[in-house]
């Protein structure tokens, strides 16, 4: 889940890139997409990491923080909202990725 976040920021980034998106809104967002790319290395296959979910709740943090200033800073419009809406996603993502290591703490270990 991770990886496809940060799958569509970066691809959020190549569509501002090429719709003339406010320019640093649009590197902000993709130093963003850098580090929740990067934050899949941190969650192991089978579990996953309180620090995998700190790192995606300061990314999503800082999503948030974009959208705020590009909504009273007149930023582009849509790339504003997108920014908003993948700041949701991130913030999910984290809540999911810092909580399955105890899920799978419950799970009945598999019997071959």
């Amino acid at each position: 889940m991770v990886g496809v976040v940060g799958l569509g920021l970066v691809v959020l980034w190549v569509i501002g890139r090429t719709e003339d998106a406010t320019a640093w809104l649009l590197w902000f967002e993709g130093s963003v997409a850098l580090g929740v790319v990067a934050v899949v290395g941190l969650v192991p296959a089978r579990r996953s990491g309180r620090l995998a979910g700190a790192c995606l709740l300061g990314l999503t943090l800082a999503l948030f923080a974009l959208w705020l200033i590009a909504v009273l800073d007149d930023g582009t419009p849509w790339f504003a909202w997108w920014t908003f809406t993948f700041a949701w996603l991130c913030l999910g993502t984290a809540g999911l990725v810092t909580f399955q290591g105890p899920i799978d703490a419950t799970r009945a270990p598999d019997e071959i």
